[in-house]
């Protein structure tokens, strides 16, 4: 599966970038897999991540992504842990994705 190159997160399109480490940690000066950018609508992925480890470090940055379009202050800790956990609650249960995509547009 392709990752998107853009989604929208409460309304807002957000860009999704892909770029080595070493490009991130020159812009940030942190050792990061991901980066939320609010100001320019961005989430950073770092392009040496296994297919699993993307989609996890993806639902993090659009957990953050969440919490600041929001006014939510969460420590890193909490977006770790809630990322984490929704990122199991959705590979888990396939049926309850459909679900949830589908409520609502069945006539």
């Amino acid at each position: 599966m392709t990752l998107p190159s853009t989604m929208t997160i409460c309304g807002v399109s957000w860009k999704i970038v892909l770029m080595p480490a070493k490009d991130m940690w020159e812009k940030t000066g942190m050792s990061l897999f991901g980066h939320c950018l609010e100001a320019s609508s961005e989430l950073r992925l770092a392009t040496e991540m296994e297919p699993d480890k993307e989609a996890q470090v993806l639902i993090h940055e659009v957990m953050h992504a969440v919490c600041e379009n929001n006014g939510i202050k969460m420590s890193e800790k909490d977006t770790r842990v809630a990322s984490n956990v929704w990122f199991c609650v959705l590979r888990d249960n396939p049926e309850f994705v459909e679900y949830i995509m589908k409520a609502g547009k069945e006539s």
